[in-house]
């Protein structure tokens, strides 16, 4: 199974902003991982058949989410253009309360199974 990885940093208010990219997160996570991870600097610049075709094993991060107005304002087309998602999970325990795209508006297009961890 491929990962696609997507999350929030600091509050760049819809706009691109060099100090909540996630570029240095890929960074680290490479040297955690001991893996290459690919970085789609702009979120939506991947398309359905990119991120489908993704291997098993390999993993994509996209840039912060923060960084598309449509994102905090859960717009739900936002996430029809975001890469097609097989599994989800959240892990962004201090944000889970927003009601933003990726975290509330994701749960009306896929089949979600929650567990106690």
């Amino acid at each position: 199974m491929a990962i696609i990885l997507a999350s929030h940093l600091g509050r760049p208010k819809g706009a691109p902003s060099p100090e909540f990219s996630l570029a240095p997160i890929r960074n680290r996570l490479e040297e955690l991982l001991k893996t290459k991870i690919e970085f789609v600097p702009i979120a939506l610049a991947i398309s359905h058949a990119e991120s489908n075709a993704l291997k098993d094993g390999e993993i994509l991060l996209l840039e912060n989410l923060r960084f598309h107005k449509e994102e905090e304002a859960n717009i739900l087309i936002f996430l029809s253009n975001l890469p097609r998602l097989q599994k989800y999970m959240l892990t962004m325990l201090r944000a889970a309360h927003r009601a933003h795209a990726s975290i509330e508006g994701i749960t009306h297009y896929l089949n979600i199974k929650t567990a106690d961890i």
